[in-house]
């Protein structure tokens, strides 16, 4: 029984040794067996296709033509037999009749079959060929790409023109091969335009790379013109003009960094989303291009003609513009943060909501332009011609508009805070619930300008010349007015409290129920000015010129103005009621 026992435990004890055995090379055999499958699948991938149509046709013989062919004879040798035994007859040749009656429909109905079948594989062979077909093209596609590639960097320009005018043809063609391409003819263009030596303080010497794709080197030469190459220019046409063939967010973001482009010709191309910051494309035509949501950082634009082109979203920060024409073009929401823009003429296009903080715009004509809710912060607009453009709702703290023709322009609702406006000229412009504060409006010209409702606090307007303006209900708070000429103007309800119209010319001014609260008068002309409701409390009236007791006597209050003693006392003698009330 012991010896029982023994045997038991020593065998149950040598399978527990086997059992921790197999589970230590478990994990073995699994790694083995899933690099076994991963051999086999890599070994099998080239083949894939192949595979999977054998697999298709041995599914197809399988579950297809083997039931349809056993159909078939049954049809023809086991259906007609079945049919005749149904028949009770016992005559030897009217059976075999019978039968053969019955297996000739078979035959002809396993002939439909058949001819069915065949115009199904006839099919399936048009599709194969076809595949082959495409396989064929595809062959002779990539052979024409490597081809022209290699044509890219031959020495001989028409030869490099060949090839870009071919990589253009295959990239209509290829949708695959399209992004490729077009990142290729990019890279063609940045490095084979001609390089400015900025060491040189003189044109035109310049360096030029010719690239050999292929062997992956690059040769340089000096060309002594600064314009682009007749390569280059057919590689941006190619670029350009096929554009919108398979267009894709990768094509967008094509680079073009660092080229020189001087005088190239982009009429009516496309370069959305490009990127062609630090480049140089001075004196370029930029005519109907498509620049929408390019990168221009740093770029030279000096003296480049741009006109009814789409610059939407652009990139222009720092962008050097000096001179440049850039008439009716969309600018809308693009960055011009620090650009230069010097005497650039930019008549009639449209800068809604783009961002010209720091601008150096000073003699540039913005004839009709449309800058709408733009952000001109600090920007440079000294002596710009500004005549009927529209800059409502824009931003301009601390702008620079010394000298600026404003005639007629929109700024309603802009803010203007902190501005230089001396010997500006807003002649019919209109003002309406604008914020100059705090600005320089020193020999300003505004004469009949829209300035209702005005914020003027603190506001310097030293000889102004505001003939026939209108400042209704205008916040004119502690305003300078020394010497300005206010002929006519109109300030009925306006805010003059503290303002200082020392010297001022308000003949035949309307002020009609105006704040004049501490207002200093002195030496002003009030001849025939309306002085209706107006309240003048601590109002400095003091030597005033052409102030008579009768205009005295419309005003709301006179308490604590300092007015001449001879006038004073004509006034009490004249409407001594009034003076009890308005005075004391």
């Amino acid at each position: 029984m012991e010896s029982i026992r023994y045997e038991i435990n020593k065998n149950i004890h040598f399978l527990k040794k086997d059992i921790e055995i197999i589970k230590t090379r478990i994990p073995t055999f699994r790694q083995k067996f899933k690099r076994f499958r991963e051999n086999i699948y890599y070994k099998a991938k080239p083949y894939q296709k192949t595979l999977t149509i054998l697999l298709i046709f041995a599914l197809i013989v399988i579950f297809v033509l083997i039931p349809i062919c056993n159909f078939c004879y049954n049809y023809i040798f086991s259906y007609p037999l079945d049919k005749v035994s149904q028949f009770n007859t016992t005559n030897i040749t009217e059976k075999a009749t019978i039968e053969n009656l019955y297996r000739t429909t078979s035959i002809q109905f396993v002939t439909i079959i058949g001819q069915a079948l065949g115009s199904l594989a006839l099919l399936v062979g048009l599709i194969f060929a076809w595949g082959n077909l495409n396989v064929a093209k595809e062959g002779q596609i990539t052979e024409r790409f490597t081809r022209a590639v290699d044509q890219l960097g031959n020495p001989a320009q028409e030869i490099r023109l060949g090839g870009v005018h071919a990589l253009g043809r295959i990239s209509k063609e290829s949708k695959k091969d399209y992004s490729t391409i077009m990142t290729i003819l990019a890279d063609y263009v940045r490095i084979n335009s001609n390089i400015y030596n900025h060491s040189e303080n003189r044109y035109p010497k310049y360096g030029s790379f010719s690239m050999d794709i292929l062997a992956n080197e690059t040769t340089t030469s000096d060309v002594l013109d600064g314009v682009v190459s007749t390569d280059i220019q057919a590689t941006l046409n190619v670029i350009g003009e096929h554009k919108s063939f398979f267009n894709s967010e990768k094509d967008k973001r094509l680079g073009m960094k660092g080229a020189f482009l001087r005088g190239a010709d982009l009429t009516g191309l496309h370069f959305e989303g490009v990127i062609f910051s630090w480049a140089n494309l001075e004196s370029t035509k930029i005519v109907e291009t498509h620049l929408d949501g390019a990168n221009l950082y740093q770029t030279n634009l000096k003296f480049a003609t741009i006109a009814a082109a789409e610059l939407k979203n652009a990139r222009l920060e720092e962008a050097d513009l000096l001179g440049a024409k850039i008439i009716y073009s969309h600018l809308e929401g693009a960055n011009l943060k620090k650009a230069n823009l010097k005497y650039a003429n930019l008549e009639g296009t449209n800068f809604e909501g783009a961002d010209l903080r720091g601008a150096n715009l000073e003699k540039t004509s913005l004839f009709l332009a449309h800058l709408e809710k733009t952000v001109l912060d600090e920007a440079n607009l000294k002596e710009a011609f500004l005549r009927l453009a529209h800059l409502d709702g824009a931003q301009l703290r601390g702008v620079n508009l010394e000298g600026a023709n404003l005639d007629s322009a929109f700024l309603e609702n802009t803010y203007i805070g902190y501005a230089n406006l001396k010997g500006a000229k807003l002649l019919h412009a209109n003002l309406k619930n604008a914020v100059l504060g705090s600005s320089n409006l020193e020999n300003a010209d505004l004469s009949n300008a829209k300035l209702e409702k005005i914020n003027l606090y603190d506001a310097k307007l030293q000889g102004a010349n505001l003939i026939g303006a209108n400042l209704e209900g205008g916040g004119l708070y502690n305003a300078d007015f020394r010497g300005a000429n206010l002929i006519a103007a109109n300030l009925e309800e306006a805010h003059l409290h503290g303002a200082n119209l020392r010297g001022a010319d308000l003949e035949v001014a309307n002020l009609r129920g105006a704040d004049l609260r501490g207002a200093n008068l002195i030496a002003a002309n009030l001849e025939g000015a309306h002085l209706d409701n107006a309240n003048l409390e601590r109002a400095f009236l003091d030597n005033t010129n052409n102030l008579s007791v009768d205009q005295l006597s419309k005003v709301k209050s006179l308490k604590g103005a300092k007015i001449d003693e001879r006038l004073l006392v004509a006034f009490k003698d004249k409407y001594p009621e009034l003076y009890q009330n308005l005075y004391i």
